[in-house]
């Protein structure tokens, strides 16, 4: 009898572990991925909200330094005209310092830290140059099918004008375009070719 029972939990046990190793199904995967990509959007999200309020801030502070000297008193422009890099307005502005191109991940929309940097310097001209307007051009590798590298092309140009207006660009200054596969940045059918077509440029209207 003892051996009966104990025969009995250890088929009952072997049930239980059995059933709590069972794969997800289809759905369940499905949620975990939606799940998993929306974290990554608030993560975005979040990211930019900081970048956005470190760019203030050091807008302020440069504002600050303009305004005095090192001894408290106004500076003429004279005095600053020596320090300050050339003015630069319009579609010239737009050639300075920043390569005016996005980079992506293989398969990725998400702007990155050091991306969001480029966007806050072409941000910053667009805020002081009310009249000028800018192209956001989504392009990708040629893998996939042109129908999804499409799709793929607007997504990643859509991501980089969110991350403009965070930045205090109206959406009615940005016009959004995909070329998909068919406009690649390098001939070559190779990782480094391929990373260099996964991009938005940004461009002067």
């Amino acid at each position: 009898m003892q051996w009966f029972k104990g025969t009995l939990l250890g088929v009952l046990t072997l049930s239980v572990v059995a059933c709590s190793s069972t794969p997800k199904n289809a759905s369940e995967a499905d949620m975990d991925m939606a799940t998993t990509q929306e974290q990554q959007s608030e993560d975005y999200a979040e990211k930019a909200r900081l970048a956005l309020e470190k760019a203030n801030a050091e807008k302020a502070e440069v504002e600050v330094i303009q305004a005095q000297g090192l001894d408290g008193q106004a500076l003429s422009s004279e005095d600053m005209g020596a320090q300050d890099l050339p003015e630069v307005t319009g579609g010239d502005a737009l050639a300075q310092t920043f390569e005016p191109v996005i980079y992506f991940g293989y398969d990725q929309f998400i702007v990155d830290d050091i991306s969001l940097e480029t966007v806050k310097h072409y941000a910053s001209i667009l805020v002081d140059n009310p009249d000028e307007k800018i192209q956001l051009i989504g392009h990708t590798d040629e893998r996939g099918t042109p129908e999804y590298n499409l799709a793929l092309g607007e997504r990643r140009a859509k991501a980089v004008a969110e991350a403009f207006m965070l930045y205090g660009v109206n959406t009615n200054r940005i016009e959004v375009i995909s070329m998909g596969e068919e406009v690649p940045a390098d001939l070559g059918h190779t990782e480094a070719a391929w990373a260099k077509n996964r991009r938005v440029e940004i461009k002067a209207q």
